[in-house]
C-alpha cells in the first residue's frame, strides 16, 4: 500500500493519464453497440449541414459549436448523402427531425458509421474536460486534490454515459469549467492576456449551450466579492475603490463585449448561405407568443442588417430555449406523471444516480468545508469583517466554484424542465474539484484508518463503474436497488434515451424469437435494424418517406406496437419511457395505457431501458 501511495505521489501525471485512458476505453467500448439516442437525430444532421452548406436552418435552439465538432469526421466519409431535396429541408421551418431521420436512416447512409464517428469528437471533449479538471485542481490545490477530483470524474458512470453522445451536456460542462478557470486567472492577475483568454473561453461556453449564460452573473458576483474584499483590506479610500472598479468592472465589461463579438464571428459562416426569409420564419415560429412581439420586431430588424444577422440568430435560439424551459415537459417521477416540474426531482435523481462512494466523499468534503470555514472566521464583531475579507481573498477560487453550484442548483430545482440527471452535469466538475480539495486536506492527517477507508471507497467506485459496462445511461446506485429499478423512479434520459435498440435486435436473434411487438422510444429506427431496406437513395425526393414504404418487414419478427393497441399476448418489448409516460396520455388525452403490463414482471430488460415481457393471457 505504501509503495502504491509513493508511486501515485511521484507520478501524478501518469496516474491521471491512466484514468483518462480508462475513461476513454469505457466510453468508446460502450458506444460501439449503441444506436442513436433521441437528440442525436437532430444534432448530427444539423452539424453536418452547417459545415457542408453554411446554413443554420436546423436546430437553432442550440448553439453550433458542439454540433460542428461532431460533424468534422463526417466530412471525410465518402459518398455521404444529405436530403437537400426533402421538403423538411427546403421549405419547412426547422424541419430538423424529418431531415435527421432521412439523413441517418432513409437516404442510404450507414447509420452505425455516421453515429459512431460523430461521437468521437464528443469523447475527446470529455477527455479535454478531464485534462482541465486535473490541470486546474493541481494549480489551485495540489497533486493529491487533483487526482481525487479526476478519479471522481473519470469513474463517474453519468459522465461516461453522456460524454459519448452528440448532445450538449458534457460539452457545455467542459467549456463552462474552462471559462471559470480562465476567469479566475484573470481575477487574480487582471492583465490583458488574461482578459483575452477569459473572453475566448466565455465565448466558447456560450457557443456550446445557452445555459452557459449562468456564468455571466457568476462572474459579476465573484468579481464584486473579490474587489470589495481587496478594498476592505486596503485603506478603503474612494481613490482605491475607483481604481478597483475600473480594473475589475472595466475588465469584466471587456470580457463580455469581446465574447459577444466572438460569438457573432463564429455564427457568421453558419448563416452566410442561409436565406434571410428563413431567419425571419424561424423568428416567427420560434417565438410564437404575442407577449414577446417587441423582441421579435427587434430580432427581425437585426436580421435585415448583415453585420447583426449572426447575433440575431444567436438571440433567437436563446429566446427559444427560454420558452422551452418555461413550457416544461412530460415527466415521470416516483409513480407520478405531469407536464410540470417536481421540486424534489433533481435532488432525488442526484442521490439515486450518483455512486454511493462519491456521495460519501462529497458529504465528507461538505462537512470539512463547513468546519474549516467556521474555524477561519472569528465570531468576534471586531474581527469578523477582517476575517471575512481575508477569507474571500484567499479562497476566491472555492467561493467561485461554490457560487456556480448554488446558482446552477437553484435554477435547475426551480425551473420547469425535469428531463434528467444530464442537466446537472455542468455542476459536477465543480463538485469534484471542491471534494478533491477537502479530502486532500484530510490526507495530511497521519491516520492509517482514513487512508484505508479512502482506498476502499475508490475501489468501490471503480468496481461500480466497471461492472456497469456497457449500460451507463441507466446507472443507479445500490441504495435504490441498482439499474434494474431505475425506471420505477424516473425515465427519459435517466434510463431510456433509446440507446438499446441494437441490443434488443441482438437479443431477439440470439433467442430465435419468431414474433415480438415493439413499442420503442428513441433515436433508433426500428425497421432499419429489424427489416430489409427496399428503397435506394435515388428514390428520395421532396416527399418524406415513411418507414412502411422504405422497409420490408415480411421476414422480420418485428411488429410495431403502441399502448393504444390495447392488451396483447406473446412477446412484447416496451421502452421504459413509453411504459411510464402512458399514464400521462391516459390522464391528459383519454388514451389507453400500459397498466395491464406495468403490473407484470419483465422476462428481461435490455440495457435496463427496454422491458421485455411474455404475456400468456
Amino acid at each position: 500500500m505504501r509503495k502504491i501511495k509513493e508511486f501515485i505521489g511521484k507520478h501524478a501525471n501518469i496516474v491521471a493519464g491512466l484514468l483518462l485512458i480508462l475513461m476513454c476505453v469505457l466510453a468508446i467500448g460502450s458506444m460501439r453497440s449503441e444506436n442513436a439516442i433521441v437528440d442525436e437525430i437532430a444534432h448530427i444532421p444539423a452539424g453536418y449541414s452547417y459545415l457542408r452548406y453554411g446554413d443554420y436552418r436546423l436546430n437553432p435552439e442550440h448553439p453550433p459549436l458542439l454540433k460542428d465538432l461532431a460533424a468534422v469526421p463526417l466530412l471525410f466519409i465518402r459518398d455521404l448523402k444529405f436530403p437537400t431535396e426533402l421538403f423538411a429541408w427546403k421549405d419547412d421551418v426547422n424541419g430538423q427531425w424529418e431531415s435527421g431521420w432521412h439523413f441517418i436512416y432513409h437516404i442510404g447512409n450507414d447509420a452505425n458509421q455516421v453515429v459512431f464517428w460523430s461521437r468521437i469528437p464528443m469523447v475527446l471533449i470529455m477527455l479535454l474536460l478531464g485534462f482541465f479538471l486535473f490541470k486546474a485542481s493541481k494549480e489551485w490545490f495540489g497533486d493529491k486534490a487533483a487526482l481525487i477530483a479526476l478519479a471522481l470524474y473519470a469513474l463517474s458512470p453519468n459522465i461516461i454515459a453522456h460524454g459519448k453522445f452528440v448532445t450538449t451536456d458534457v460539452g457545455v460542462a467542459a467549456f463552462i469549467f474552462i471559462a471559470v478557470y480562465y476567469f479566475i486567472k484573470w481575477l487574480k492577475n487582471p492583465r490583458w492576456i488574461n482578459i483575452c483568454k477569459a473572453s475566448i473561453a466565455l465565448a466558447l461556453a456560450q457557443l456550446a449551450k445557452f445555459s452557459a449564460v449562468l456564468i455571466i452573473p457568476l462572474f459579476i458576483v465573484s468579481a464584486l466579492i473579490y474587489a470589495i474584499s481587496l478594498w476592505f483590506k486596503s485603506n478603503r479610500s474612494l481613490k482605491t475603490w475607483i481604481k478597483l472598479k475600473l480594473k475589475y468592472g472595466g475588465g469584466l465589461l471587456l470580457i463580455f463585449v469581446f465574447a459577444f463579438i466572438l460569438i457573432g464571428l463564429f455564427y457568421w459562416p453558419h448563416v452566410k448561405n442561409m436565406p434571410v426569409d428563413k431567419i425571419h420564419a424561424q423568428i416567427e415560429v420560434g417565438l410564437p407568443s404575442e407577449k414577446v412581439i417587441t423582441i421579435k420586431n427587434v430580432l427581425d430588424k437585426m436580421a435585415d442588417i448583415p453585420a447583426l444577422r449572426p447575433h440575431a440568430y444567436y438571440l433567437t435560439g436563446f429566446a427559444m430555449v427560454v420558452g422551452r424551459v418555461a413550457g416544461g415537459n412530460t415527466t415521470f417521477f416516483l409513480g407520478e406523471v405531469t407536464n410540470q416540474s417536481f421540486r424534489l426531482y433533481f435532488p432525488v435523481v442526484y442521490l439515486a444516480k450518483t455512486p454511493i462512494a462519491t456521495i460519501i466523499l462529497v458529504l465528507t468534503a461538505l462537512v470539512m468545508a463547513l468546519f474549516s470555514t467556521l474555524k477561519a472566521i472569528s465570531l468576534s464583531p471586531k474581527k469578523l469583517l477582517y476575517d471575512l475579507t481575508k477569507y474571500c481573498i484567499d479562497h476566491i477560487t472555492e467561493i467561485t466554484l461554490l457560487l456556480f453550484i448554488v446558482i446552477y442548483s437553484y435554477t435547475s430545482i426551480t425551473g420547469n424542465l425535469n428531463i434528467g440527471f444530464r442537466h446537472l452535469i455542468p455542476m459536477l466538475p465543480m463538485i469534484f474539484t471542491l471534494t478533491g480539495y477537502e479530502i486532500a486536506k484530510l490526507l495530511k492527517v497521519q491516520c492509517k484508518l482514513f487512508g484505508f477507508l479512502l482506498t476502499v471507497l475508490f475501489i468501490w467506485l471503480a468496481g461500480a463503474t466497471i461492472l456497469s459496462y456497457p449500460h451507463y445511461v441507466a446507472y443507479f446506485n445500490e441504495a435504490v436497488g441498482g439499474p434494474k429499478n431505475g425506471y420505477k423512479i424516473v425515465t427519459d434520459s435517466n434510463v431510456d434515451w433509446g440507446q438499446d435498440l441494437r441490443h434488443l435486435v441482438a437479443w431477439v436473434k440470439e433467442n430465435n424469437i419468431e414474433n415480438i411487438k415493439v413499442d420503442y422510444f428513441g433515436g433508433g429506427c426500428t425497421k432499419y435494424y429489424f427489416c430489409d431496406r427496399i428503397i435506394s437513395s435515388k428514390d428520395v425526393g421532396p416527399e418524406s418517406i415513411s418507414e412502411s414504404e422504405a422497409y420490408d418487414c415480411s421476414n422480420s419478427p418485428f411488429e410495431e406496437w403502441h399502448a393504444n393497441n390495447g392488451k396483447t399476448t406473446g412477446w412484447i418489448a416496451v421502452s421504459a419511457t413509453f411504459l411510464q409516460n402512458s399514464k400521462w396520455n391516459k390522464i391528459q388525452y383519454g388514451e389507453m395505457d400500459y397498466e395491464w403490463l406495468r403490473n407484470l414482471e419483465p422476462i428481461t430488460t435490455i440495457g435496463n431501458s427496454i422491458l421485455v415481457y411474455y404475456v400468456t393471457d
